[in-house]
């Protein structure tokens, strides 16, 4: 039987440790074709890894810090607990559409150098106006809250209060910046977590697009450097 490259629960003291505890884990995510191919696993830790060392730079996160990756159905896919504080769910999750996923697997599939969104099933996005564009690009994105926020009250069993991290992964992403549209998202988000009547259990969503980051928590927004390494 293989033993999983992943831990169960890491225990980090300090931030300047973080790099030190994790080694390779999450430091990059493997291609989506060949003998070693990427999983949800290496997504998960990947986007953990942005998130410890985006949310420790701006000192947004409290440590000691212990992070343990549930087994079983139900979810959420982390949860973390700090001294003062009662086990918090992170759940993370990608805004997307499965076409332009599988546009990139074919993509890397074809061995081709070079390929233009919609080559291979994707969205192309090139007629589009600038206005349709953060549109379709808020409702991705506002499509992984809702999908995340049906199952709250399951993830919520395992711990106090729940954490969103989204991973915007589509090919809209490219003409829109997510700074530009995030009075609209934190609006969106937060009427939306109201609906759902999960005001305070549902205490951040965090969202990524390539070095941008939102930290949307009570009503307010943060616009955040998104740390990588090498």
């Amino acid at each position: 039987m293989n033993q999983s490259p992943f831990p169960s629960e890491v225990q980090i003291e300090r931030p300047e440790l973080i790099e030190l505890v994790l080694g390779d884990i999450g430091l990059a995510v493997p291609p989506r074709t060949g003998p070693v191919r990427r999983t949800s696993d290496h997504r998960d830790w990947w986007l953990l890894r942005r998130w410890l060392k985006s949310l420790a730079y701006k000192n947004l996160l409290q440590f000691p810090l212990k992070i343990e990756r549930p087994t079983g159905p139900g979810g959420p896919d982390f949860i973390y607990r700090t001294v003062d504080r009662e086990p918090i769910g992170l759940e993370m999750t990608e805004a997307g559409p499965q076409e332009d996923q599988a546009e990139r697997t074919k993509f890397a599939r074809s061995k081709l150098k070079v390929s233009h969104y919609g080559d291979f099933g994707g969205r192309s996005y090139e007629s589009e106006t600038d206005s349709e564009l953060q549109t379709e690009y808020i409702s991705f994105i506002m499509d992984a809250v809702q999908r995340k926020l049906a199952k709250a009250k399951l993830y919520l069993e395992r711990c106090s209060q729940l954490e969103l991290m989204i991973y915007v992964n589509n090919n809209v992403g490219i003409w829109v910046s997510l700074f530009d549209v995030s009075s609209e998202l934190q609006s969106s988000i937060t009427s939306t977590i109201q609906r759902h009547q999960l005001a305070g259990q549902l205490s951040e969503i965090c969202i990524l697009d390539h070095k941008e980051m939102l930290l949307i928590s009570d009503g307010k927004v943060q616009k955040l450097e998104a740390m990588f390494e090498g």
